[in-house]
C-alpha cells in the first residue's frame, strides 16, 4: 500500500493515477472484491478509489487513473434501473467537468460500471452529451463507453447500433462498430459479420 498515497505529497500525479488503475485492475471482480486495511478501518476497493476520486481536486491525471480504476473495480455493478449508482453520478460528475483526458477516462468507466446491462437511459443520455461536447476524446470514451453497455445484447443492440451508426461523427459511427462487435462477441452471427464488412 505505499502506492496508495493520500496526497502526502511525495508522489506524482501520474503515479497517484496510475496506482488507483492498477488497484481497479487487481479487484476487477465486478464490485465484490474483498475490502483492505486502510488505517484504522477496511474499505473495499471501489469505496478506497471512489473516495480518491473525489478528492482528487479537479488533477486530471489523478481522475484518469481513479475513473478506469473504478469502473474496473465496480465493473457491471450497476444494471442502470432503479435509482442513480453513487459511481455512476460520480462519474458523470468528471465526465460533465468538460477535461479530455478524465472525461475520456469517465466516459469508458461508466461503460464498464454498465457492461452488458443495455440500460436504454444510459446510452441516451452518454449520446446526449457525446453530441454536445467539443472533445474529441471524451466522444472517444463515450463511444467505446456505449459499445461495452451493449456487450452480449446481440439483436437487442441492433436499434441502438443503427442509431449511433447514422451519427455525424466519425468517432461515434467507429463506436457503432465496436458495438456490433460487443453486443455479437463470440456468437459467429452472420449479420453482424455482415454489418462490419459493409460498414
Amino acid at each position: 500500500s505505499p502506492y496508495l498515497s493520500e496526497g502526502s505529497g511525495s508522489s506524482t500525479p501520474y503515479s497517484d493515477g496510475g496506482a488507483l488503475y492498477a488497484l481497479g485492475l487487481i479487484s476487477a471482480a465486478g464490485g465484490n472484491s474483498e475490502g483492505f486495511q486502510k488505517g484504522a478501518e477496511v474499505v473495499s476497493p471501489s469505496e478506497y478509489i471512489l473516495k480518491r476520486l473525489r478528492s482528487a481536486n479537479a488533477n486530471e491525471i489523478v481522475q484518469h487513473g481513479a475513473c478506469l480504476g473504478l469502473g474496473l473495480s465496480a465493473m457491471a455493478a450497476w444494471d442502470g434501473a432503479g435509482e442513480e449508482h453513487e459511481v455512476y453520478e460520480e462519474l458523470k460528475n468528471v465526465l460533465f467537468s468538460e477535461s479530455a483526458v478524465a472525461g475520456e477516462a469517465a466516459g469508458l468507466a461508466i461503460g464498464l460500471l454498465c457492461v452488458g446491462n443495455g440500460s436504454e437511459r444510459v446510452l441516451d443520455e452518454m449520446l446526449a452529451y457525446a453530441r454536445d461536447t467539443q472533445h474529441e476524446k471524451i466522444v472517444r470514451g463515450l463511444a467505446m463507453g456505449m459499445a461495452l453497455i451493449l456487450y452480449g445484447r446481440e439483436d437487442d443492440a441492433q436499434g441502438y447500433i443503427e442509431k449511433l451508426a447514422a451519427e455525424k461523427s466519425p468517432i461515434l459511427r467507429h463506436g457503432a462498430m465496436f458495438g456490433v462487435a460487443l453486443a455479437y462477441c463470440g456468437t459467429a452471427d452472420n449479420k453482424a459479420v455482415r454489418m462490419l464488412l459493409h460498414a
